[in-house]
């Protein structure tokens, strides 16, 4: 389990790698908090390299829009079709978050 932060000229993307479930949450917990108490502009959660998500993962997701939409920004998954985009949807989070299938960032600023 890793994630990457990625800056581009209208979000922080985070590449989350690996399954995103209660045992790995512990190393993405830190980043996720960082970036939606600092950062400013809104952010993309890159979950297409995520293959399973259980219940403490979508907690997680839950937790990071409320705290970026009472800040002012917004949320997106990029998410393909598979199990974490099944289970997103079937607990109705895809009505609540921009979903995406792919992305057409701007150019990288590191």
């Amino acid at each position: 389990m890793s994630v990457t932060l990625l800056n581009s000229h209208q979000d922080i993307i985070a590449v989350v790698i690996g399954d995103l479930t209660l045992s790995t949450l512990d190393s993405v917990l830190p980043v996720l908090i960082g970036i939606s108490q600092d950062a400013k502009q809104d952010v993309t959660l890159d979950l297409s390299s995520v293959a399973v998500i259980d219940a403490a993962a979508i907690g997680l997701i839950i937790a990071l829009n409320q705290r970026l939409v009472s800040s002012g920004r917004a949320l997106t998954l990029l998410c393909p079709p598979g199990q974490p985009r099944g289970l997103l949807s079937l607990v109705g989070l895809d009505s609540q978050v921009r979903m995406i299938e792919t992305y057409a960032p701007g150019p990288a600023v590191h």
